[in-house]
């Protein structure tokens, strides 16, 4: 038995010794400093000035392009003309603002979320709201300000107590301070945010809050609180322009902006340490909001299908949606008109009194919903159809195989009076048969951000592409009677579709908004096309991981507790309304917990403590000596015979101690002359709070990922993934615990913010 231990230790030494090693070699001579500094560090303890500037002007970049406009009634913004007219303060003394609402204090506004997924924030570099309107020429209303500051004095910062709501009831406004608003601006914003994060739990169903105001069990946290809404009321009745900025680390239910007398609504999510900056600078249209939502913005998330076991059962979570969640789930429910009995009575997106029916009455925003001060009209341009080895074969959709890569290129013009960018949106509907294979009515397919285009200015050569393997759907099952379980191409119509966001369609004037054709036979992949390995079930069946399926199909006594999936046949009969049972077949139970993984178990010992004379580095006093050619060696071939051979010179001590000391990093290996690694948390910037005992370096904030997300650039998360690299470079760390790439199930988990968005292809493209 101790050999096995032993073997398995050696083993995942091994691993973590590859990882920390192996660089794919397609990276080597673009990246061969970084490299050498990844593997072996440096003796830095701070980024250079040049490097901090260009990390602080990416972050209000990625702020600027993933703020995201969701109202802009009758052309309020931007308010590069309104500001002169309305405002009370004119030129030289500048452009005056009232901005109401708690949160938008400086201990109130939230530039990053809770936990280890949060930005350390030096004060130095800290852009707040009030700062950001300062630093650009606007006048605040200070009187304003000091009201909220005296009103609730207490530093919440960003701790579980900030889960209580924040804000003075309309009575406490002082008829003085309204009138002295009134005076200094007819220019108001009213700030609404909300945070949430690790070791806080999940988000609220209720609503806890301060100054006496007690608990509303009848709202929960993503909801606005009778205080937020009468505020909202209230601003938007006695001044003339007025703006809602949601600063949120989650999605939230927002009915009461769509009021008539709320001019203009901005989501800003958790902006970092100056991303507050942009916003300004959207207001007077400096910049062009081109944000995209990431997430459904619905009126009631107790609605959703993973309402029903959102919190954890005990020990156990439950999926009972399926594949249902986000945009899947309304627009698929849509298509299959599950929503044809909704209907309420409210303003809708138009700030137009009237009866919303169905999807109107469910969804407020859509998934990559986000306007624009401009207008742009896309075109096809031409359409290339390649084989697996690359080579074009076809210039149209007819006749593609399961082994077809398709490339389609657009131009994108800017057709307005303003300058802008915009996002190109692909989605895909796939046939689909009652009772078979579970398919969402519409999936994002690729997506694309234009550059900034001056007005009539057209882009060309906008490429989105994908792999009929993208469009293939798993059926874990074999609902289709096929006798395979996998994924599967089945024949039938397939529909591209250019949309502005996942529930309406682009109208394109050359009316290629759609683009149809039809597969005529069914496939199957046995293989996965990129890394060729075998695609098969692992959690299901009889070959289920730990030998318990992860459908819950065998840990019940009767089998009538055994959780419903939600299925596209018939929603209104498998919707999860209520919450799943604990499971109760403790022997099966049991056989989970106690599983042992013996894959790896050997009876021999492995080579321990060889004498290879192999070194990655060595030391001559405080002189270090990178041994870049060992490096290359092995970076490039990971079956390279001199990483066995150098992993061979570890002793038992040392493989036991690079597994029992790796978090946050890997202790230093004596025998091959690797130094101590540093890693880092925070998927928005390195984080100083973990537990690593180092606290090194001047790191920079970035926004949250769902900001990050909502810019739906490619390029701008490649600058962030190069920025990292750069400041790891100059401070010593040589891996980090990011990107998050985690979908959002729920509205209601507290960790959403450390993650893209409720979209499995977004996540990947942007990570």
């Amino acid at each position: 038995m101790a050999k096995t231990r032993r073997k398995i230790i050696t083993v995942a030494s091994v691993s973590l010794i590859a990882a920390s090693l192996i660089v794919a070699d397609v990276f080597l001579t673009q990246y061969a400093d970084m490299i050498t500094t990844f593997l072996c560090g440096t003796a830095t303890s701070d980024a250079s000035e040049e490097t901090m500037a260009a990390s602080d002007e990416l972050c209000q970049n990625l702020a600027g392009e993933g703020i995201t406009l969701l109202k802009n009634q009758n052309n309020t913004l931007p308010l590069s003309e309104k500001a002169m007219e309305y405002g009370k303060l004119t030129q030289p003394d500048g452009k005056a603002i009232n901005i109401f609402g708690w949160a938008s204090t400086d201990q109130g506004f939230l530039l990053s979320g809770i936990g280890s997924g949060s930005s350390t924030i030096r004060e130095e570099k800290k852009v707040t709201l009030y700062d950001a309107f300062r630093k650009q020429g606007w006048k605040v209303n200070e009187s304003l300000e000091d009201f909220y500051n005296d009103y609730d004095p207490n530093d919440y910062g960003y701790t579980q107590n900030r889960i209580k709501l924040i804000e003075p009831d309309i009575s406490d406004y002082s008829k003085e301070l309204i009138w002295d608003c009134q005076d200094y601006s007819d220019i108001a914003m009213v700030v609404i945010s909300r945070v949430a994060g690790e070791n806080v739990g999940e988000i609220p169903t209720n609503q806890k809050k301060t100054n006496g105001q007690g608990t509303d069990d009848n709202r929960n946290y993503l909801e606005l609180s009778t205080q937020e809404e009468a505020l909202l009321d209230f601003v938007g009745k006695n001044f003339e322009t007025v703006i809602a900025l949601v600063n949120s680390s989650n999605q939230m239910s927002l009915e009461a902006l769509n009021n008539p007398n709320i001019d203009a609504v901005l989501n800003c999510s958790l902006l970092g340490q100056s991303g507050a900056m942009a916003i300004p600078k959207i207001l007077l249209g400096e910049i062009n909001p081109s944000g995209r939502l990431t997430d459904t913005f619905a009126y009631d998330y107790r609605l959703e299908p993973s309402y029903a076991n959102h919190l954890r059962n005990g020990n156990h979570i439950v999926y009972e949606e399926d594949i249902y969640f986000g945009y899947r789930w309304y627009e698929t429910a849509d298509a299959e008109g599950y929503f044809s009995d909704m209907e309420k009575t409210a303003y809708d997106k138009d700030g137009k009194k009237r009866i919303l029916e169905g999807y109107d009455a469910m969804v407020q925003y859509p998934f990559g919903y986000g306007l624009s001060y401009t207008t742009f009209d896309w075109n096809v341009e031409n359409i290339h159809v390649y084989d697996k080895d690359n080579n074009q074969i076809s210039t149209t959709l007819d006749n593609l195989n399961k082994d077809s890569k398709i490339e389609i290129n657009l131009s994108c013009q800017n057709t307005g009076k303003v300058e802008g960018k915009d996002v190109i949106q692909l989605y895909y509907s796939a046939p689909y048969l009652k009772g078979g294979i579970e398919k969402a009515s519409i999936n994002l397919l690729d997506f694309a951000k234009s550059t900034n285009l001056l007005p009539g200015e057209k882009q060309t050569n906008i490429k989105v592409s994908f792999s009929m393997y993208d469009l293939a759907s798993y059926d874990c099952y074999d609902y289709n009677d096929n006798d395979f379980k996998g994924y599967e191409l089945e024949r039938g119509t397939y529909t591209l579709k250019f949309m502005n966001n996942s529930h309406e369609e682009k109208e394109m004037s050359d009316n290629h908004q759609e683009l149809k054709f039809v597969f005529n036979d069914n496939a199957t992949f046995n293989l996965d096309p990129i890394t060729n390995k075998e695609v098969k079930n692992r959690f299901t069946g009889e070959d289920a991981y730990a030998g318990v399926p992860i459908d819950g199909s065998t840990i019940y006594n009767d089998e009538s507790q055994i959780p419903t999936y939600l299925s596209r046949a018939n929603f209104k009969n498998t919707f999860p309304n209520t919450r799943v049972s604990q499971p109760n077949k403790q022997a099966e139970i049991d056989k989970a917990i106690n599983y042992t993984n013996d894959s790896f178990n050997q009876s021999e010992m492995p080579t321990l403590n060889a004498q290879n004379n192999l070194k990655l580095t060595t030391t001559n006093g405080s002189s270090v000596t990178y041994n870049d050619s060992l490096m290359q060696e092995i970076g490039s071939d990971y079956n390279s015979e001199k990483l066995d051979q150098l992993v061979d010179q570890l002793s038992a001590d040392e493989a036991c101690k690079v597994v029992e000391n790796s978090g946050f990093g890997t202790p230093e290996i004596e025998s091959i002359g690797k130094i101590k690694n540093l890693d880092f948390d925070g998927p928005a910037g390195f984080n100083s709070t973990t537990q690593t005992g180092d606290s090194k370096g001047t790191w920079t904030a970035f926004p949250c990922e769902i900001l990050i997300g909502q810019t739906w650039s490619k390029s701008l998360c490649k600058q962030l993934g190069l920025s990292m690299g750069v400041e790891a470079n100059e401070t010593g760390l040589s891996g980090w615990y990011a990107p998050g790439v985690n979908m959002h199930r729920s509205p209601f988990n507290g960790r959403n913010y450390e993650y893209y968005s409720e979209d499995p292809l977004l996540n990947g493209k942007l990570a």
